[in-house]
């Protein structure tokens, strides 16, 4: 290796003291094996290999951003310098670094059979003690972390930094966390991390920084959040800290209590991430629980929709609120719904501030209506023209609440998808004003693209179609039973179709009949579960299955949990198998917080070939396999989503049907 040695010098007048004098050092005499950043000030030196004498090499360097906290995040800045002649064989390149950001790694381009330096972490010294300053070694563990160095050295270097500066307290948090994990999260590790807390507190007298400290220790790296609670008794003040408000917030029981830690988080850091987060959990919970909150969650968006905060536009909140606004005033009286629709229409779509989704759950429901049909069209036309300007995952915020599969968006299925249902809208409201060839021709169209709404779609054609041709209206009525069989679906079909059935034929049977002449079949699969183990979905099989599909980054696709273990319950001991399967984290959220995902059902992960195999595009979604037919589906998220989830799985175990009544002769 030809880079030999890398200097960290300082200027002149850095070195200056009035106190004492400093001798200027020269880039020569400065060179030393072991880097470091003096102040702002870094130089890489290199020492071109003898006859060789016609290079320009080019220093490229790594940077990051950062502070000290315990929630660091940030994304490394690669630069390159070219470097200048000191003599004939050492150029040097003088790297100015900003006062909050650190040099990480280096390397020199342009260089005949030059190798790069292994990822190093460069400490900044203080120009006249040459002692790391205040969270030097701190950020350098965190590094460590990043780059998988052994955990004695991750801990020797956080020591490093508590023996010099016992008041970087982030680095406490950090030595706990780590400790703990390594020594298999014990209770002997437990009691010793505690009694360092204890004699901390003896020695600081509960200092609310160190107090503050060992609340986010236990939050964030024990799981133990009655604990922070108590800990922070003894200084009301730490509460204000945002990560202790977020705490209080996930952990109160009273939902006024809840509302009054979001309203100091809000007044008190408007600005931070986790307003929105903690906006959007709430504002979720009221959905999941309309049967009790349904007015509550109305007067919570409405508060949300006159507050219009920047960063709750910028991530999704309002758009959620303004969604819940239009569906609950919708039930009452479609013209109170117009304040949203008009914030809607003003908008500039290309901001991303309201998506095509939010566009398209305001034509479905207009489209219900012959009164406001002209609007469905023009809504959903407007869908169709914002989805096909812009690029795939461009129509999404990347902010917002995830709504959809990655996969799905990568390959286009939620792209076609949503168009498919701006068609299904333009004819299910062309249905309603009686222009029937106009109704058909787009409802075809979505049936070409749409998986979401497909049953829906055919029930619409059959409709349509009642006029024209009553075997094809009948046909697409068994598609709509076939693809999902409501209650409802079913008694309209009894009730227009009056189906010839064999002697002690059951519409159950007529139905699965046509599943197995046209079925979906479910592809075979293997689940890996969090055990470890594996379970295999068959296409063979008898079984019942539900697969419902989540992300820890989905807030609703988790309320459901609860609702999901009560169907778990009920029917497991009836051959039903029900899992959960995690589409982004492989399950890490789950074995990282237990305690949160203590349900009996089996949570699972699986390659995600599994995503297009089902052709699963939202978040949440269930699909229901029985003898290896998909017979229901579930796309995203709606009221009394386990509700109609379970009729789905039920009719497998329903005694009567619907039949038809014959008429009495008298």
């Amino acid at each position: 290796m030809w880079v030999v040695l890398i200097g960290c010098i300082a200027t002149l007048s850095a070195c200056i003291s009035l106190e004492e004098e400093v001798e200027e050092v020269s880039p020569l005499s400065a060179l030393k094996a072991d880097s470091a950043i003096v102040e702002n000030t870094f130089s890489i030196i290199y020492r071109a290999p003898k006859g060789i004498k016609d290079i320009a090499p080019v220093a490229v360097y790594t940077t990051n951003f950062w502070m000290p906290t315990f929630f660091e995040m940030s994304t490394p800045n690669i630069k390159s310098v070219p470097m200048t002649k000191f003599n004939d064989t050492i150029w040097v390149a003088d790297v100015q670094v900003p006062r909050n950001a650190q040099v990480i790694s280096y390397t020199v381009m342009g260089v005949p059979d030059e190798d790069s330096l292994a990822t190093k972490n460069f400490p900044i010294l203080d120009s006249r003690t040459k002692r790391p300053i205040k969270a030097t070694m701190y950020r350098i563990a965190q590094a460590l972390i990043r780059s998988h160095a052994p955990t004695d050295s991750v801990l020797k270097t956080l020591r490093a930094e508590i023996e010099r500066y016992p008041d970087t307290y982030d680095a406490y948090i950090l030595y706990w966390s780590i400790y703990y994990d390594s020594k298999g999260r014990t209770e002997e590790a437990l009691a010793e991390i505690e009694s360092q807390m204890a004699e901390l507190r003896r020695q600081r007298r509960n200092n609310a920084d160190l107090l503050q400290a060992i609340a986010l220790t236990y939050i964030y790296g024990i799981g133990d959040k009655a604990k922070a609670n108590r800990a922070l008794q003894d200084s009301p003040d730490s509460y204000l800290h945002p990560l202790n408000l977020y705490n209080r917030f996930t952990t109160e029981i009273d939902i006024d209590k809840r509302e009054l830690a979001l309203s100091v988080m809000a007044d008190k850091y408007p600005t931070h991430p986790l307003t929105p987060k903690m906006y959007r959990e709430l504002l979720y919970y009221y959905i999941a629980n309309q049967k009790v909150y349904a007015d509550r969650a109305a007067i919570f968006a409405e508060k949300i929709w006159r507050r219009n905060l920047n960063n709750l536009r910028q991530n999704g909140v309002m758009t959620l609120a303004v969604r819940y606004l239009f569906e609950y005033y919708s039930k009452i009286d479609l013209s109170r719904t117009m304040p949203y629709v008009k914030e809607l229409l003003r908008l500039d779509y290309d901001r991303q501030v309201y998506d095509a989704h939010t566009i398209l759950l305001f034509a479905e429901r207009f489209a219900e209506s012959q009164e406001y049909s002209g609007l469905a069209i023009e809504l959903a036309a407007k869908a169709i023209q914002v989805l096909e300007s812009k690029e795939k995952q461009a129509f999404l915020n990347p902010n917002a609440e995830r709504e959809f599969v990655t996969s799905a968006i990568e390959n286009g299925d939620v792209k076609n998808d949503l168009i498919g249902r701006a068609y299904y809208c333009i004819g299910k409201a062309y249905r309603r004003v009686n222009e029937t060839g106009n109704a058909i021709s787009n409802l075809k169209q979505a049936a070409n693209l749409c998986l979401s709404r497909r049953a829906e779609i055919y029930y619409e054609l059959s409709n349509a179609m009642m006029t024209i041709d009553k075997s094809d209206a009948q046909e697409y009525a068994t598609l709509a039973l076939a693809f999902n069989a409501t209650p409802e679906r079913r008694e309209w079909f009894v009730k227009n179709f009056k189906p010839r059935l064999r002697p002690k034929e059951t519409l159950q049977e007529r139905i699965e009949k046509f599943r197995s002449e046209r079925p979906e079949r479910a592809p075979n699969a293997t689940l890996s579960l969090l055990d470890g183990s594996t379970a295999e979905i068959k296409a063979q099989s008898e079984k019942v299955y539900v697969l419902y599909f989540w992300s820890p980054t989905s807030t609703l696709s988790k309320l459901l949990f609860p609702d999901l273990q009560l169907l778990h319950a009920k029917y497991r001991a009836r051959g039903v198998e029900l899992y959960a399967i995690d589409t982004d984290s492989a399950l890490a959220t789950v074995k990282a917080s237990p305690s949160e995902f203590a349900y009996s059902f089996p949570f699972a992960t699986a390659n995600l070939a599994i995503f297009s195999d089902y052709r699963v595009a939202y978040l949440p979604s269930a699909i229901v396999v029985k003898d290896g037919v998909i017979v229901a589906r579930h796309s995203g998220y709606e009221r009394d989503f386990v509700s109609r989830l379970e009729a789905d799985v039920q009719q497998f175990f329903v005694m009567g049907e619907m039949i038809p009544k014959k008429k009495s002769r008298r």
